[in-house]
This record gives structure tokens, C-alpha cells and sequence, in this order.
């Protein structure tokens, strides 16, 4: 990552890198187009593009024999780069320590698609397009040997990146032959391996971003440095939609180090010559805000809120039969609420961004998973056309969707408009958490109407809620089960607090509501909870059911527990993947919970590195229980309650339990790995204190004081 803060610093765009490998000597180039959503469908069809096939994505062998991959996705802690390059090496017999990730464009406007890391798309979007890429690689690699030896290309094998010849036993490196490559036609269908010949997927080498990581030398967004910068920080006012009323800025400029306070729209920045003075002067403004028009609004007043809300049928997001009617001949009625509470994304790097506007022309240096939204942003905000932003996508510190907003580019681009020099604007935590895009607090009301055997003859569920409307549902227009008479129906709210996309996204209060209710369904109909969903879930979705099955084998579901001791289960499906979660946990007798014990079994087609799956769960379990036993943001006074850790606790190691990882084998296409683990912990951990104290959990975090005995 250059260092420059001038028009120098521009790295090649796509048409200069595809001009500058293209001459004599270059190598072997391989174009091909990745696409969003749609290509993560088995029967996707590239659309015809008038003129070109227009790529977004690029496999360069060059002379030396190096595999360079040249993608968009963002890396942020979560391993994908390695399993995109174990895929390309995979399906081009390349050697592992030959391959190189290549970093973003810094012209986003000049990518083809959007250029966007979230919804656990990287392996799954890449698996059809970059195979077919590398398999075509290998193929004109083969055939340029084949050529120079006079033999069958059927007789030429690839492998470590080289091709050989047995029967004359020879060899040839694939740099000596990626010129010689780069001359043949592209075949339209090479053939891709199965998977049982896979030597690298299933696998799990050695990361490729973690050596640097452990030895400091990657370079995160808050560890850049440029000639002449300036850091910042900004005051911002505490409610949602307050401003600034006055301040006075004469405590701060006597702050050593600080170097220049201005209004901004939106706040006060602070300009300083390090991160410590810039937020002890902002410490000492003395600042003055307008709360804006939703200082009366809290927690308690918005649950009022959706419980009137909730009394009139809202908008059908999706019906099967007649419902009403089969309730009204079930046998017996289940009803239950739910209350889930706002959450915050809290990555452990904090919101930040660097900019330096000159003439006509601005520069960005931020961590994101949203390089394209972030260069509009930038533009946007400085009034230049997009082409005329330079935009350094650096690696992030943990994203989990926060990272999905461009406000750390609109913030840094706002602050260093004001100075001729770079400008690294950095939030506290107290700021971006008070500040966040929140997982939407929502409210649900579900009845289940059940039939002389206990099983459901009719399902409604009405949920409240701010929009937009797939972060909203996600995952309940679906259940994983047969509910033969089904409504579900929304009222889709607009309170002025800002919600994004959380880790899973709706799937986390979905999963939390749905499969807890399931269980009381469960329990009304007198059955075990797992045997209960073994049943509904036989005809509805076998690959979850398979998952579910193992799990519960592998926790020994049933076995007997101690006093305030017991087992919960929960499943869920999302991503195109499938996971079944058994929770063991012991309530003590003041009410506190330890989760004991977490098994998981997910199915998520082939598994391309299996270790960084495993992680992903670990941390999504952590995640997941963080959600269940701590966190949550509260809203008095028109603003957020919670800060920083001290009022916004995550798991400590301490109270982190064996999280046993197993997977279902299949041989479907990937699945997402990110965001599929968070779903299924919490329900599994409330069901289990129902079966330890006979308490219903519908409020997330779990309060202790209902569990205490006495």
C-alpha cells in the first residue's frame, strides 16, 4: 500500500493493469466474471454482454510462474483470500507457495460489478466462475506444452505448477510456458475436477494473511501514516437526530498537540497532531446540542410502541391456506411475544478513516467491506466525479456488517475538506458505538394452532420492527419445518435510529423467535424437543434435518443432567447452508447462567478449508452468546445507553465453553460460512433454561433475576 499522498500514489486501474500485462514478456492472463447473487445458483448462465464479456476478476500467470489473483473481495479477518486461492491452485494443479491474493482496484468505478464483501458470498459466488477460469489456465498451459513437445495434449499432466511428460520425462515450469499460453484460444469448457480427486479443497493450509499479521507487518486503517497528516476526531451530538447548538473551543486549542477546531455539518472536529491530543481536546469542548425531535423516545416507549402496533394485522409478507380457520378447529392454541433489543456490530478496530482533498481530486484510505459505496461517498461528499476519487480499501479489524455503511468515508472526507494536508479522522469506541447501525430491535407475536397430537395445524406470525424489510424477515417467510396453514405479516417501522446489517442479519432474531416458540410447541404437545423437530422437519428440509441429527448424537442428547442443569436444541437454515445447534447449560441458584457446553453440525456443501470454517464457528458461537447472556443497546432520551464494553460486555474467555464443530459430508456446491453459526446458540441456550428452571426466555439478554431461586 503506497505511502504517497499525491497522484502518483494511484495504483494501475483496470484497464492500465490489463494494458501492462498484456505486452511481450507478461504471461498468461485468464478474464473472467464473477457475479453477485444470482451465480451462487447451480444452473446461473453469464448474461451476454453486447461487445465483451466485460470481467470483474483476472488469474495472471506470469513469467516467473507466480498465480496472482486479482478479486474484490475484503478481507477482514475471515480467511476467504485463502480459500479463493486454495480453489484457483486447486483447479490449476499450481504450487501453494506460487500463489499471490491481489488487492483491490483503487478506481472501484472502474470494476464491473459492485465491489462488496457481506452476505458470506466470497467462496460461494467464486466456486463455479474462478474453476472454470483456472481450469481454463490449465488447459492452454497443457496445450502450449503439448505444442513445443510435438506431443498428444492428452499425455501432458499438470501438477506443482509444471507440465509434465512422462514418457520422455520431461518438464516444463508453468512460467517458461505462460507466454507461450497467452497465444492459444480460451476453451469454452475445460473440464473441473471432482471432488474426488480434490488434493487442496478440504484442506486447510496455512493462511496467507496470517504470518504478517503475527508479525505486525500487516497494515490496518488505523496504522497508516502519511507525510504532513493530521488526526482528527469529532463530537457528535448524543441523540440520533440531535446538532449542535453552540461550543466553545477555547479548553481545546490549549490542549497540547491540538492544532485547530471546526464546525463540520454534523459536529465539532478536533485537528490534532496525534490521536491522544485530538480526543483529549474534544474532551474539553464544551459543546452545547439540540436533541432534535425524538428526545422523549426510549426502549420502554418504542415496546409500547410495537404492542400497539401489533394489535392490527400488518402487511402479508406470505400466506399458505387459511390459518384463522384452522386455528379456530385446533385443539389447542400456543401464544407467546418476543422482545429483541438493538445490537451493535462493536469490531475491535474502531471506526476510521484517511482523506486528502486537493484540487479536483481526492484520496481515501479506509478499512470496508463496500469499496464502491465508499469511492461514491467520497465523491459525493467533495463534489468530484468518481473517477477523481483514489480509493485505498485497507484490511479491517473486524466488520460483521458495520463496515457495510460508508459514514467513516463521509466523516473523513467532511473533516479533511477543511485542511490541505491528509487527514486520519478516527472515533472512539464511545463515538461509533453511540453512533452504530444497529441489528433493528423488533417485536414478535406468534400462535401455533395444535391438532390432538400436538403437531401445528396453524402458524401466524406478526413481527414490528424497523426496515428494511429482508433485514426485517430474513428467515421467517421459510421456516424449516411443515406449518401447513402459515401467515406471516409485518408492520414495518421508521423510529430515526439507524440499523444495518448485523452478522446474519434478520436470521438472528428470526432463529431466536421461531425456534424458541417451536420448543414450546414441543413442550405443549408433551414430546422431546428434538424428536418433535425431527418430525416436521422430515419433509421440509432433509439437509437441515441431517445436521439436527448429528448434533443431537454427538452432544448425546437426553443423557442425564444435574440439578438446574439441561440440554437445549435449535436449527436453522440461511446462506444456503444448515446448522443444528445443542447447548448444555447450569443456572445457578442467584440466576446467572453458564453455558456449559456448545455442539454444532452444519452442512455447507464442500467445505474448502475446513479449519477456517471451524473458526468462523467459534467466533460466530462467541458472538452468538455474547448477544444471548450481555449485550444490548438501550435507547433513552432520543440516543443510545450503551458506550463501550464496560456497558456493552462481550464473552470473556473465562466464560467461554468447548465449542465442538462437526460437519454433515456433502458434496453440494459451497454454501456461506460467515453468518450461518450466529442463528441457532441463542435459542439452543434459552430452550436449555427452560428445561433446567421451567423459566421462558422471550427477552434478549437473559435476565438473571427471573432465573434466581427464592
Amino acid at each position: 500500500m503506497s505511502s504517497k499522498s499525491s497522484k502518483s500514489s494511484k495504483e494501475p486501474s483496470r484497464r492500465e493493469f490489463l494494458k501492462a500485462v498484456s505486452g511481450v514478456g507478461a504471461g498468461l492472463l485468464i478474464a473472467f466474471y464473477v457475479p453477485w447473487l444470482e451465480g451462487c445458483q447451480d444452473d446461473w448462465i453469464p448474461p451476454p454482454v453486447e461487445g465483451a464479456m466485460r470481467p470483474n476478476a483476472w488469474i495472471w500467470v506470469d513469467t516467473e510462474g507466480l498465480i496472482h489473483v486479482i478479486f474484490d473481495e475484503h478481507e477482514m479477518g475471515q480467511g476467504s483470500s485463502t480459500g479463493f486461492l486454495q480453489m484457483v491452485c486447486e483447479e490449476m494443479e499450481g504450487d501453494w507457495k506460487k500463489m499471490v491474493w491481489e488487492p483491490v482496484p483503487t478506481d472501484p468505478s472502474s470494476w464491473i460489478r459492485t465491489i462488496h464483501t457481506g452476505g458470506s458470498t466470497t467462496i460461494r459466488l467464486g466456486w463455479n466462475p474462478i474453476r472454470t477460469a483456472a481450469a481454463q489456465a490449465r488447459e492452454m498451459l497443457r496445450s502450449a506444452a503439448a505444442q513445443r513437445w510435438g506431443v498428444p495434449e492428452e499425455e501432458c499432466e499438470a501438477r506443482e505448477n509444471t507440465i509434465r511428460h512422462a514418457a520422455t520425462d520431461r518438464s516444463l515450469e508453468y512460467g517458461e510456458l505462460a507466454l507461450a499460453a497467452s497465444a492459444l484460444p480460451v476453451p469454452d469448457h475445460p473440464p473441473l475436477k471432482g471432488p474426488d480427486a480434490y488434493r487442496l479443497v478440504g484442506s486447510s493450509p496455512d493462511r496467507l494473511d496470517l504470518p504478517d499479521k503475527v508479525t505486525g507487518r500487516t497494515q490496518f486503517g488505523m496504522d497508516l501514516r502519511l507525510p504532513d497528516m493530521l488526526f482528527a476526531t469529532v463530537a457528535r451530538p448524543p441523540a440520533f437526530q440531535g446538532s449542535v447548538r453552540s461550543y466553545d473551543d477555547a479548553a481545546a486549542r490549549q490542549v497540547p498537540g491540538v492544532v485547530d477546531v471546526r464546525a463540520v455539518e454534523g459536529g465539532v472536529a478536533v485537528y490534532a497532531t496525534d490521536t491522544w491530543a485530538a480526543m483529549k481536546g474534544k474532551e474539553a469542548l464544551d459543546v452545547t446540542f439540540d436533541p432534535g425531535p425524538n428526545a422523549d423516545q426510549s426502549s420502554e416507549s418504542l415496546l409500547a410502541h410495537c404492542k400497539e402496533v401489533a394489535r392490527e394485522p400488518g402487511e402479508v409478507a406470505r400466506r399458505e391456506g387459511n390459518p384463522d380457520r384452522a386455528m379456530e378447529r385446533a385443539d389447542r392454541v400456543v401464544e407467546s411475544a418476543f422482545d429483541m433489543p438493538f445490537l451493535d456490530h462493536a469490531p475491535m478496530e474502531p471506526l476510521n478513516a484517511t482523506a486528502h482533498v486537493r484540487e479536483g481530486e481526492v484520496e481515501v484510505w479506509v478499512p470496508t467491506q463496500v469499496a464502491t459505496k465508499g469511492q461514491a461517498t467520497a465523491a459525493r461528499v467533495a463534489g468530484v466525479p468518481e473517477e477523481k476519487v483514489i480509493f485505498h480499501s485497507m484490511l479491517s479489524g473486524g466488520g460483521f456488517g458495520r463496515r457495510l455503511n460508508s459514514d467513516d468515508v463521509e466523516w473523513a472526507v467532511r473533516v479533511a475538506m477543511e485542511k490541505d494536508v491528509p487527514v486520519q479522522t478516527v472515533h472512539t469506541r464511545e463515538d461509533f458505538m453511540t453512533h452504530g447501525f444497529y441489528r433493528q430491535a423488533t417485536y414478535h407475536e406468534l400462535r401455533a394452532g395444535l391438532d390432538a397430537d400436538g403437531w401445528p395445524v396453524a402458524w401466524t406470525h406478526r413481527v414490528v420492527g424497523p426496515g428494511p424489510q429482508w433485514d426485517l424477515l430474513d428467515g421467517a417467510r421459510n421456516p424449516p419445518y411443515r406449518l401447513p396453514d402459515f401467515r406471516l405479516d409485518y408492520h414495518m417501522e421508521d423510529w430515526g435510529i439507524p440499523t444495518g446489517a448485523w452478522r446474519s442479519v434478520g436470521n438472528t432474531h428470526m432463529a431466536f423467535v421461531v425456534e424458541s416458540f417451536m420448543d414450546e410447541c414441543a413442550h405443549a404437545a408433551g414430546a422431546d424437543p428434538f424428536q418433535y423437530r425431527r418430525h416436521l422437519m422430515r419433509e421440509a428440509n432433509p439437509r437441515l434435518l441431517a445436521c439436527l441429527e448429528m448434533a443431537a448424537e454427538r452432544a448425546d442428547w437426553g443423557r442425564p443432567m444435574g440439578e438446574r442443569q439441561a440440554q437445549g436444541i435449535a436449527a436453522w437454515a440461511c446462506f444456503q447452508s444448515y446448522v443444528a445447534c445443542v447447548a448444555e447449560v447450569t443456572v445457578a441458584p442467584d440466576g446467572s447462567v453458564r453455558v456449559d457446553r456448545v455442539v454444532t453440525a452444519s452442512d455447507h456443501g464442500i467445505i474448502v478449508n475446513p479449519d477456517a470454517v471451524r473458526a468462523q464457528f467459534q467466533g460466530g458461537v462467541v458472538m452468538a452468546l455474547t448477544a444471548t447472556l450481555k449485550s444490548a443497546i438501550h435507547i433513552r432520551n432520543g440516543g443510545a445507553v450503551e458506550s463501550n464494553f464496560h456497558d456493552y460486555p462481550i464473552l470473556t474467555m473465562g466464560e467461554t465453553p468447548p465449542v465442538e464443530v462437526h460437519f454433515v459430508p456433502s458434496t453440494e456446491r459451497p454454501g456461506g460460512v460467515g453468518e450461518p453459526p450466529v442463528p441457532p446458540p441463542p435459542p439452543a441456550v434459552c430452550n436449555a433454561i427452560y428445561a433446567a428452571t421451567g423459566v421462558r426466555v422471550r427477552k434478549l439478554p437473559v435476565e438473571k433475576e427471573r432465573l434466581r431461586l427464592g
